[in-house]
């Protein structure tokens, strides 16, 4: 944008907050970045960095929770009751209300954000009784919380390559965690009794089953420790939707293989059935022709000849 319209045209995108930067003159050459994404049901992401500026919560028309991790600079709040906390790259996630007056002064800020509109959480006011009783807090970093905090990272780092379907898919996880992250945190929330927690549950399992798809001990045990509920539960979870934590492990690991027999075709066999978790060679084998239909050998030979599409693969949640 042209020097002269950058500030207004910025204030313009963020219809939810009202933003004004912290010296006057800094309007002259205003300078940000924005990734932005706008689900169908009104939540958005940001991957954003700015100048200096500070920002004003509080729009009754507009109700949401907003989830934000810095990634660097710092962002000083300050609530209604004169409450203050700074927020840095070290601090972990932090949730605003989205409705109640305080104000934001960031310095060199760039930072992830989630918003979630009211709706989407449940009982806010009671939320608001409980852990966002000052309008705002942080979030320990652990159980549903940190996988939270994973999937804001990886949306960030691949936002831009992502297509509209994927990126509804990615969204709804997102909004799925962010809700059961509060719900999970207190006791009596709405949401543990309408299924949004149980949401957050299958997204941050799916997730963790995806990124350690690779060790080979990886337990139902070892994902409910993670997302923070019993192995019991989580098993009820999945049979929800129809799945078995066990099937939605060998899902996954079947479509690892398979993208690495595809492109990377010197790599041996044995080293591919190591790097998805896989047992053996032979569990390996069995598993992969089970899926697809022929064996990692045959499968690859096939892809040589140019004669074979392999089966997509893949847990619901990326």
């Amino acid at each position: 944008m042209p020097a002269a319209q950058r500030f207004d045209f910025w204030r313009s995108i963020h219809t939810f907050i009202d933003i004004d930067v912290s010296e006057k003159d800094a309007r002259k050459n205003f300078r940000a970045d924005l990734v932005l994404h706008v689900a169908d049901d009104g939540a958005t992401f940001g991957r954003a960095a700015s100048d200096d500026v500070v920002t004003r919560f509080a729009r009754s028309d507009d109700e949401y929770v907003m989830f934000g991790l810095s990634l660097s600079g710092t962002a000083t709040i300050t609530t209604q009751s004169d409450a203050r906390r700074t927020i840095n790259p070290l601090s972990g996630l932090a949730v605003i209300d989205g409705r109640r007056p305080m104000t934001v002064v960031t310095k060199g800020i760039s930072h992830i954000y989630l918003t979630v509109p009211a709706a989407r959480i449940g009982n806010l006011s009671t939320v608001n009784s409980g852990i966002l009783r000052e309008g705002f807090c942080q979030i320990p970093q652990d159980g549903l919380a940190s996988l939270l905090m994973l999937h804001l990272v990886w949306m960030a780092r691949n936002s831009e390559r992502l297509d509209k379907p994927a990126t509804e898919v990615v969204m709804k996880a997102a909004v799925d965690l962010a809700a059961g992250t509060l719900a999970h945190m207190h006791d009596g929330l709405d949401a543990v009794c309408d299924g949004r927690l149980d949401q957050a549950y299958h997204a941050a399992a799916c997730r963790y089953i995806q990124v350690h798809v690779g060790h080979p001990d990886l337990t139902a045990e070892k994902i409910a420790h993670a997302v923070g509920c019993s192995r019991a539960h989580l098993f009820r979870v999945f049979a929800r939707h129809e799945q078995t934590v066990g099937d939605v492990i060998r899902a996954e690991r079947v479509a690892r293989a398979t993208a690495l027999l595809a492109s990377i075709s010197f790599l041996p066999i044995e080293q591919v059935a190591l790097a998805c978790g896989f047992a053996s060679p032979s569990a390996f084998t069995r598993a992969f022709r089970d899926w697809n239909g022929v064996t990692p050998s045959a499968f690859r030979e096939q892809l040589r000849l140019g004669d074979h599409a392999p089966r997509e693969t893949s847990v619901s949640q990326p």
